[in-house]
């Protein structure tokens, strides 16, 4: 019982990691793509549906394929649940370990002009309170633990209300007869009429 749990550890985690790295170079690839078109005003709208779509795709997929790997112990809806929040975790550790070196030693400058301009158009803020923002912002962009971490808790909590949904159509009943004893069964009684 206990190398079951073990096992089916063992595969959630990899599945999760799995799922969690092919996620996490998706938003990564999707951030690039708003860089590069940076220009077009429609661009933010763009990345953020395709975020949205490549965060349920993915997510339906990997749940769906980590359900399946658990075989005739079927997936709750809780056990897709947490599956999904641990995928977006090791989602978050990837993401945020990409956007760092992008925003820090890629392109430097482009971030720091996308914060300045964040700030900067703030009318609720002072001028002290922008100078102070922007010395604030610097500071915490520059250290990639704050980074990830923000991250993690950013693509979690897109996960959380995403992974609602999800669980629900990956969720599968257990198997509770194996099929195989069934047809041995067949087999026999139809060798058993066979020889009456």
């Amino acid at each position: 019982m206990i190398d079951d749990q073990k096992k089916l550890a063992q595969i959630r985690n990899k599945e999760a990691a799995t799922g969690g790295l092919a996620l996490g170079l998706s938003l990564f690839i999707v951030i690039i793509l708003d860089y590069l078109f940076s220009f077009s005003i429609s661009a933010g709208y763009i990345s953020s549906i395709l975020n949205f779509a490549l965060i349920a795709g993915l997510l339906y997929y990997f749940t769906k394929r980590y359900g399946i790997a658990r075989g005739d112990l079927g997936m709750t809806y809780g056990n897709g649940y947490s599956f999904i929040l641990l995928t977006m975790i090791f989602a978050g550790i990837i993401y945020g370990a990409l956007y760092f070196v992008q925003s820090n030693y890629i392109d430097p400058a482009y971030y720091k002009n996308l914060q300045e301009q964040v700030i900067i158009n703030n009318p609720q803020l002072t001028d002290v309170q922008k100078d102070q923002a922007l010395q604030v912002m610097s500071g915490v962009m520059s250290n990639p633990l704050v980074v990830i971490i923000s991250t993690i808790f950013s693509t979690l909590l897109m996960g959380a209300f995403v992974g609602l949904v999800v669980a629900v159509f990956t969720k599968r009943a257990p198997v509770l007869f194996n099929n195989e004893i069934n047809e041995e069964e067949k087999e026999q009684e139809s060798t058993s009429l066979k020889e009456e």
